[in-house]
């Protein structure tokens, strides 16, 4: 029988980040300026009268990736970074607007002044599909 062992493998792609940014300015020099304060206060992703964020995208920078491996000697894994949890809070955000999406499409409109719970409530939900919102809403009211 063979014994595994723990392995962290990383792969590193050299990338651009590439963003572009909405500024009304007098000039050159103070749109970069108003850019540039933006990105380094962090406000740039923010909707702010005084910046509009365009385009914000990666992109590869060629062909070139490099691989390590590094063994763990028995150690444990470590725990995952806020990269990981962030994409795990992106993923539970979008299931529970699903959700939204379709108790909105079930509900009444708006018109009405009482809402029949019964009457919205006739899309069918499992006990899993409860316990799925049930499991996402603790991850989403820590943001």
């Amino acid at each position: 029988m063979t014994t595994l062992s723990k392995f962290i493998v990383t792969f590193e792609i050299p990338h651009i980040h590439s963003i572009k940014i909405g500024v009304e300015a007098s000039n050159v020099g103070t749109a970069l300026q108003l850019a540039e304060s933006a990105f380094n206060s962090g406000s740039l992703w923010e909707t702010r009268s005084s910046h509009k964020l365009l385009h914000d995208d990666f992109h590869d920078d060629g062909e070139a990736m490099e691989r390590y491996v590094e063994q763990l000697d028995g150690a444990p894994f470590p725990l995952p970074d806020a990269t990981v949890h962030e994409l795990e809070l992106q993923t539970r955000a979008r299931s529970l607007l699903d959700f939204c999406r379709i108790v909105c499409d079930a509900a009444p409109s708006l018109e009405e002044q009482i809402v029949d719970l019964d009457r919205l409530f006739e899309v069918r939900l499992s006990a899993r599909s409860i316990q799925h919102i049930r499991d996402l809403l603790p991850h989403l009211t820590a943001v």
